[in-house]
């Protein structure tokens, strides 16, 4: 009889500790894990390179920049991507990769870090980008979460038909300030794109802003004023806009704004 109790014991506790080890495993494999994505393009840009200082953030790394977000965006991982460009044109940048992989006598580019692995121009990136996401967010494809880009019932989207951005802004906000001495200094950019303004005073001005924050994949909750919405991305901070929003605008980025606006409207 007490053979048979410990061997009971036994049981419960060797299915007890497989269990604890089950759950372990499982809750790892479905946590995602921290997805470093670096990206190394070549873009003569001009010659404004010359003194290794660039001028203004090239074409190339913007589009490259685009490509990745909206590609984490579309698998879901946006929250646990760490996404970098680097243009080797810069000697600095260019010293980057050649401390992770071997350049000589040449190499495709774009060239693709996930984490440590590394995809070697175009062709690789586009058969391959979306199973090693994946697979480096430990995430089963089957069961990934799109970006949710559905539109409140009470809200039109269209595209514009003209180039413009979308400003949110907020009253006493330092950064808005800078941001409004900015864009003043700018002029419309020489007419090349209007710059449409909303204040967030107002709880129609912020179920429209929560509208664009959902069509542009930003997080309503943590976003803030100042915000730029061009083409399809969202400059958030002085910083970025002071950075990024003219390079946009000389690329025609203001063309592909989406214009969101309430169904009563006109």
């Amino acid at each position: 009889m007490k053979n048979k109790h410990r061997l009971f014991n036994c049981v419960i506790y060797v299915s007890v500790f497989v269990l604890i080890i089950l759950i372990l495993f499982v809750g790892d494999f479905w946590l995602h894990g921290k997805v470093k994505i670096d990206c190394f393009v070549y873009d003569p840009c001009g010659g404004c390179f010359a003194d290794n200082i660039p001028c203004k953030p090239c074409k190339v790394v913007l589009e490259m920049e685009q490509f990745l977000y909206n590609k984490v965006d579309e698998l879901g991982l946006r929250e646990v991507s760490d996404i970098n460009v680097y243009n080797t044109m810069n000697d600095t940048q260019k010293n980057l990769l050649n401390g992770r992989v071997q350049t000589e006598p040449e190499v495709e580019y774009p060239v693709l870090f996930v984490n440590d692995t590394a995809l070697f121009g175009w062709n690789q990136i586009n058969t391959g980008i979306d199973k090693l996401l994946l697979k480096t967010a430990r995430v089963k494809p089957s069961f990934f979460v799109k970006a949710d880009n559905s539109s409140n019932e009470s809200f039109l989207q269209e595209q514009t038909k003209k180039p413009l951005a979308v400003y949110f802004k907020m009253e006493d906000c330092r950064s808005c300030k800078k941001t409004e001495e900015y864009l003043a200094g700018k002029d419309n950019f020489n007419g090349l794109c209007e710059i449409v303004t909303y204040n967030l005073d107002s709880a129609d001005t912020m179920r429209l802003f929560e509208e664009y924050c959902k069509k542009y994949g930003v997080n309503s909750k943590t976003a803030g004023a100042p915000i730029i919405f061009i083409g399809d991305a969202a400059l958030e901070g002085f910083e970025e806009i002071d950075t990024f929003l003219e390079v946009y605008i000389e690329n025609g980025y203001g063309s592909k704004t989406c214009i969101i606006k309430a169904k009563n409207e006109k």
